[in-house]
C-alpha cells in the first residue's frame, strides 16, 4: 500500500477551502494530521467554525483543528465577503457548531509541536493567507527541517484578484509570503491562472454534482452555485477551482506540472502591494540555489474533475 503523505492544511474556510477539505478527507494519499485556520477570506470568527463544521460533515470531525491569526503579521484584515459571502460559505448555516475537536494551542504552536513529534517530514497545504506559516518559521527556524515543502495557494503573473496583479492570498499578508520564500524551503505556487485555465468546472459538471445525491454533493453543489467567483463563457457559468486545484496538486501531482523559478512579492503600499513577479525568461540571472518558487503551469483538467467528483462520490 502506499505510504500516505503527511500534512498539515491551513486554511481560511470559505467555499473553495470547503471544496479542497473535502477532497483532502476523501483522498487515500494524505494523512491529515491537522488543520489550522487564520484570517482571510472573512474573519477568524467565521473561518474557525467553518472549518470545524465541515470537517465533521465530511465524517472526519476527530481531525485536530487549531485557530490561528486573526490578521496579517502587519496589515490590517482585507476581506473577501462580496466573494464568500458574510460568513465565507455563502451563508450556508449549519444547525449546530461543533469544537469537539479543537485544540487549546494557537496554530503556530501546534504545528510546531507536530513537527517536532513526528520523525518524518510533514507537507503545509497552506489554503489562505501565510501568516499561521511566518509566525511559525519566524519563532520555530529550527523546524524548517522538518517541513517537506509548502504548497500555496496563491501566486500569479498575469492577472490577480481583486486587484489587477496581486493574488488574494499574496495581497492580504504579502510579508508571509516573503518569509516563506525566504525560508529555504520548498515553496510550490498554484496560481490563479492555473485554476482558470486548467482546474475549473463547467455548468454542466456542477449540475453533475448536484445530481450524486449524497449529503456532501448536497452541500458542494448548493455553496459553489451561490458561489460569486466564477465567469461566463456561452452564457454558462465556470467556476476556477483554486484551493481543489492546490489539494489535487498535493495528492496527485501526476495530473500537473511545475518548473522552478525566481520569485519576488512586492510588500509596498501602493497598487502593486502583492505582485508576484516570476523570472520565467530567467532576465536576472539567478542561480539554480537562488530559485524560491515551484510555479504549478498546466494541470490535465480531465483529470482534476475526475478526482472532485469521484471525491464527492466516496461519500457514498
Amino acid at each position: 500500500m502506499e505510504k500516505k503523505i503527511p500534512v498539515i492544511i491551513d486554511c481560511d474556510t470559505g467555499v473553495d477551502d470547503a471544496g479542497a477539505l473535502m477532497m483532502a478527507c476523501a483522498s487515500d494519499r494524505l494523512d491529515i494530521l491537522a488543520v489550522t485556520t487564520v484570517s482571510g477570506n472573512v474573519g477568524l470568527e467565521h473561518t474557525h467554525p467553518n472549518t470545524l463544521n465541515v470537517l465533521k460533515l465530511f465524517g472526519r470531525g476527530e481531525i485536530p483543528v487549531a485557530k490561528g491569526a486573526d490578521a496579517p503579521l502587519v496589515r490590517p484584515p482585507f476581506k473577501a465577503s462580496a466573494v464568500h459571502g458574510f460568513n465565507g460559505l455563502r451563508n450556508y448555516q449549519f444547525a449546530e457548531n461543533t469544537t469537539a475537536a479543537q485544540v487549546d494551542l494557537p496554530a503556530a504552536a501546534y504545528m510546531a509541536k507536530l513537527l517536532e513529534e513526528r520523525a518524518e517530514k510533514i507537507t503545509i497545504i497552506a489554503l489562505g493567507p501565510l501568516t499561521n506559516v511566518a509566525i511559525l518559521l519566524l519563532a520555530r527556524p529550527d523546524l524548517a527541517d522538518k517541513i517537506d515543502k509548502i504548497i500555496f495557494m496563491g501566486a500569479s503573473y498575469q492577472d490577480g484578484n481583486p486587484t489587477p496583479i496581486g493574488t488574494f492570498n499574496v495581497l492580504v499578508d504579502p510579508e508571509a509570503f516573503r518569509i516563506c520564500l525566504e525560508s529555504g524551503l520548498p515553496v510550490y505556487g498554484v496560481g490563479r491562472l492555473l485554476a482558470l485555465q486548467h482546474a475549473y468546472i463547467t455548468q454542466d459538471e456542477l449540475e453533475e454534482i448536484g445530481r450524486i445525491g449524497n449529503r456532501v454533493g448536497d452541500f458542494v453543489y448548493r455553496i459553489l452555485s451561490a458561489y460569486t467567483d466564477y465567469r461566463l463563457v456561452d452564457g454558462k457559468k465556470v467556476i476556477a477551482m483554486f484551493d481543489e486545484a492546490t489539494v489535487a496538486f498535493t495528492a496527485a501531482p501526476e495530473l500537473f506540472t511545475c518548473q522552478k523559478y525566481f520569485c519576488e512579492v512586492d510588500c509596498g503600499n501602493d497598487w502593486k502591494r502583492g505582485l508576484t513577479y516570476i523570472d520565467f525568461d530567467g532576465n536576472l540571472k539567478k542561480a539554480e540555489e537562488e530559485k524560491n518558487l515551484y510555479y504549478v503551469e498546466t494541470a490535465d483538467r480531465e483529470g482534476f474533475v475526475k478526482l472532485m467528483l469521484d471525491a464527492i462520490r466516496s461519500y457514498g
